[in-house]
């Protein structure tokens, strides 16, 4: 039978797809920009890259800090 699934499993799992995402756009954006260095497209590139990365690294940070607060609540409850 299929399970449902609760609000922190949908955002973990919203959380997972940003960061794939993020980091498959920092690569391809890079990468682009190391082959196109000095145009005008290769620039372009490096700003989607660099944006990629923020936000990859924006919901690794939250992903973390909801892992964090997880962690220490099941270590109060536990006591």
């Amino acid at each position: 039978m299929a399970e449902t699934f609760t609000s922190r499993e949908k955002i973990n799992l919203a959380l997972a797809g940003i960061m794939a995402i993020g980091f498959a756009v920092a690569i391809v954006g890079g990468l682009v920009a190391i082959v196109r260095y000095g145009q005008p497209d290769g620039g372009a590139a490096t700003y989607v890259a660099e944006a990629g990365a923020w936000i990859f690294a924006g919901a690794f940070l939250v992903s973390f800090f909801f892992a964090l607060r997880d962690l220490v609540r099941s270590s109060h409850s536990a006591v």
